[in-house]
């Protein structure tokens, strides 16, 4: 059961970080257009 809350809670960490990375690059080329 902990193994399983374990990875659940490092795949929502790497998922957010993936996303935040994504919005970060979307910034970025919007800015860059503008």
């Amino acid at each position: 059961m902990d193994m399983a809350v374990g990875l659940l809670l490092r795949a929502a960490r790497s998922s957010a970080s993936l996303t935040q990375r994504a919005l970060a690059e979307r910034l970025g080329t919007t800015q860059s257009v503008i």
